[in-house]
């Protein structure tokens, strides 16, 4: 496989995760070619874009002239920009506009080109296009009353779909810099497509970007409302407490016990239960907070950790914003003493979540299979203490080889040791060593992570340099062994 072809299978499956990143993404459209037709009394050449935009006569966007404006174009609504409030259903796109350009067909004096991020550097009609722009050839049509009030700075360019979504306007061009505290990912709306939530833990200013499916997003400004959660909450959560095939959100104060659960609706807002789970069962500083479905019933659950005592709670969702509590599910005599890690995964592939702990300097670990009853069975040590003693950096939940059980992976940074250990289902695993080449993932990468990067539904293995930007892909074969990219992203 190319690193071309890499590129693009990672990047559709990141795309949601990254999109965000980079304001641009909001404001870039592709030119396509159109056939001949006819809007708003115009005839659209062949090889032409319909756009509806419009006309903000010496708006001083992104750069100095004053043949600059801004473009409205669909699908997202809201910010003022220039002065100008940019109505619901329209997307501001940054360009120049150059009048009597005669590039790319038979133009006449209404015509012009649109200069559009992401390209550089050419010159077209006798104007210099800046670096990071692209352009796009369009017809001005005057004065076409199409979808909008018109006055005389502003013209309707036609446009083959428009849309008219119901958003909530923006305050500025960059909503989500200053530092947000969370970044979480879940499907909020249900609709298959992973979607962003931002949020501000001290102010309670959240965000929350609906994906259109189309490197867009819908933008919800404070979805759940800042006073009830500011106060920055120790643990911001995501999970389908419901069943309902909607992510919700579960804030935590670790301190005080205090919690909320925001059920989503599926169009932006939630539903708020203040302290789900009283705030006196689960005060005093729990160590860990962790999300499964711990029966098996399509509702996630909540289970808490104190490391030291080993104290643990158990919360099974009710699915109405209430849960069942269970003190001491697993013995705190059997994972007291300060377990480093602290996984959840269906071990077993019985559809329902298991635990997993592990003391990294001396390799113990203990395996919690849940029954589905609020109890669980114990298995210790199902790896061996001495195969994976020495504090190893990372220790990883997947699916390596696509069997429905939740498998481990173990990788020591510096020396580049990795362990790989496929679950039998039967509370044991079996073992490979260095299924990576050590010498490969040596050097302290800052970053391993886990996913299905070719869609095989077998989970592959990504680690990533943050200084020299090196980075290795490893796609599971299903067997023990992986196949190597080197850089599939060119840093």
């Amino acid at each position: 496989m190319s690193k071309i072809s890499f590129r693009s299978i990672l990047l559709a499956n990141i795309a949601t995760a990254l999109a965000f990143i980079f304001p641009s993404s909001f404001y870039t459209e592709a030119a396509t070619a159109q056939s001949t037709q006819t809007i708003c009394g115009f005839n659209v050449p062949t090889g032409y874009v319909p756009v509806r935009f419009t006309y903000v006569s010496g708006c001083r966007v992104e750069g100095t002239s004053s043949n600059n404006a801004t473009v409205i174009q669909t699908p997202y609504s809201g910010l003022t920009m220039c002065g100008f409030n940019i109505p619901t259903g329209y997307v501001p796109v940054r360009y120049t506009f150059v009048s009597e350009c005669r590039d790319g067909g038979t133009i006449s004096s209404n015509n012009a080109t649109v200069i559009q991020t992401p390209y550089s550097g050419l010159t077209m009609c006798g104007f210099n296009i800046p670096t990071g722009y692209v352009p796009v050839r369009y017809t001005f049509v005057s004065e076409c009353r199409d979808g909008g009030t018109i006055n005389s700075n502003n013209a309707t360019v036609i446009e083959s779909s428009p849309s008219t979504p119901n958003l909530t306007p923006t305050p500025s061009s960059t909503p989500i810099n200053n530092l947000p505290d969370n970044t979480v990912v879940g499907d909020f709306n249900g609709d298959g497509k992973k979607d962003v939530y931002f949020q501000w833990k001290a102010s309670g200013t959240n965000r929350l970007y609906l994906s259109n499916g189309n490197g867009t997003f819908t933008q919800y400004l404070n979805p759940i409302p800042a006073s009830a959660i500011n106060g920055s909450p120790d643990n911001t959560l995501v999970g389908d407490f419901n069943g309902d095939g909607k992510q919700d959100a579960y804030f935590q104060w670790k301190a005080s016990g205090t919690n909320r659960l925001y059920l989503s609706n599926g169009n932006g807002t939630f539903t708020q239960y203040l302290n789900p789970i009283p705030a006196s069962a689960i005060n005093g500083s729990p160590d860990n907070t962790l999300v499964g479905d711990f029966n098996g019933d399509g509702k996630q659950d909540a289970y808490f950790q104190w490391k030291a005592s080993g104290t643990n709670r158990l919360y099974l969702s009710n699915g109405n914003g209430t849960f069942t509590q269970y003190l001491d599910p697993i013995p705190a005599s059997a994972i007291n003493g300060s377990p480093d890690n602290t996984l959840v995964g269906d071990f077993n592939g019985d559809g329902k979540q298991d635990v997993y702990f592990q003391w990294k300097a001396s390799g113990t670990n203990r395996l919690y299979l849940s029954n589905g009853n609020s109890t669980f069975t114990q298995y210790l040590n199902p790896i061996a203490a001495s195969a994976i003693n020495g504090s190893p950096d990372n220790a990883l939940v997947g699916d390596f080889n696509g069997d429905g059980k939740q498998d481990l992976y173990l990788h020591w940074k510096t020396s580049g040791s990795n362990r790989l250990y496929f679950s039998n289902g039967n509370g044991t695993f079996t073992q490979y060593l260095d299924p990576i080449a050590a010498s490969a993932i040596n050097g302290s990468p800052d970053n391993a992570l886990v996913g299905d990067f070719n869609g095989d539904g077998k989970q592959d293995l990504y680690f990533y340099w943050k200084p020299s930007g090196t980075n290795r892909l490893y796609f599971s074969n299903g067997n023990g062994n992986f196949t190597q990219y080197l850089d599939p992203i060119r840093n």
